[in-house]
């Protein structure tokens, strides 16, 4: 699984040798990994290549999002909001959530669309799209206002 997650990110070889030095070490004293997400893994990774790697994994999302100008004397600061990123994947026609629920998550989007939507038979209205970079919820809102 790490040739896997270090070939799907690109990673340097420089990048790739220390993360799979740690992650053996890791992975030794755990020995019950099975099913845990690479964020709680790099939560045992010494801060500076945890961050390394983040910065790879999510170097284009980074660069592409508002974050980039909003909080550019802070590099580390959107680097430790990445790190700590949990995969929430939807399927076409998957609802993120329902009209009055409280969304407490932020969500960004690192792949297709999520779409605020309100179904009006037989077609749906769109309100607004996200897409690539773009974030959504409590702090996705916050973010977008004091970002532009």
């Amino acid at each position: 699984r790490l040739r896997t997650f270090a070939s799907a990110h690109n990673l340097s070889n420089r990048l790739r040798s220390s993360l799979t030095k740690r992650m053996n070490t890791i992975w030794t004293a755990h020995s019950a990994n099975e099913g845990r997400h690479m964020a709680e893994l790099m939560n045992e990774f010494p801060s500076d290549l945890a961050i390394r790697v983040t910065a790879e994994v999510h170097r284009d999302l980074i660069e592409r999002s508002s974050f980039t100008s909003t909080y550019s004397d802070r590099p580390n600061f959107i680097l430790s909001l990445f790190r700590q990123l949990l995969p929430l994947k939807l399927v076409q026609g998957e609802m993120l959530a329902h009209q009055g629920d409280h969304v407490h998550n932020w969500y960004i989007v690192e792949s297709g669309e999520v779409r605020a939507v309100h179904p009006v038979y037989p077609t749906v209205v769109v309100y607004q799209s996200y897409t690539f970079g773009q974030t959504l919820g409590d702090i996705g809102l916050f973010q977008r206002s004091i970002g532009g």
